[in-house]
């Protein structure tokens, strides 16, 4: 964000949906807002508002459960 990004570039730095396609496509973020989640970053994504008839894409990141040694992520269960 701070070296300036361009216009087609957009951050998901919350989960509020991204409309793209001309409102087409709505994109659900479920970013980590903090080092050490406790709950599910994207367990809102089934009650997330989004216009009627859009394409909905749930975007996530981060390490899966059983996917790198148990020490890498012990706090980030989901």
């Amino acid at each position: 964000m701070r070296l300036g990004c361009p216009e087609n570039v957009h951050l998901a730095l919350t989960r509020a949906p991204i409309l793209l396609d001309e409102g087409r496509l709505a994109i659900l973020p479920a970013p980590l807002l903090r080092r050490h989640e406790s709950t599910d970053p994207t367990e809102g994504f089934a009650s997330t508002p989004t216009p009627a008839g859009v394409i909905r894409v749930g975007l996530a990141h981060g390490s899966m459960k059983n996917r790198l040694p148990i020490e890498a992520e012990v706090h980030n269960l989901n």
